[in-house]
């Protein structure tokens, strides 16, 4: 995807910026959440795991590795 080949070439920010395009095209797709999530977190931004996580469709509140990012970023702003 665009996203993956930005960030293979060390464009950050924009390879965030086309995988939530990505996610506004398909909000419920858990694997782009989790690779979302996943790259937040290696660059550490705590706070905007914790703005997505609260962004999440209510059809990915069970997954357990929403929350355990989430658990992840507070114990980082401690």
């Amino acid at each position: 995807t665009e996203a993956r080949i930005l960030r293979a070439r060390g464009e950050l920010a924009a390879s965030r910026e086309a995988l939530r395009e990505a996610l506004a095209r398909h909000p419920e797709d858990d694997g782009l959440w989790m690779l979302h999530l996943e790259w937040l977190e290696q660059e550490g931004l705590a706070e905007e795991i914790l703005s997505a996580v609260a962004e999440a469709p209510a059809a990915l509140a069970k997954n357990p590795a929403l929350h355990a990012y989430a658990a992840d970023a507070w114990h980082r702003l401690d």
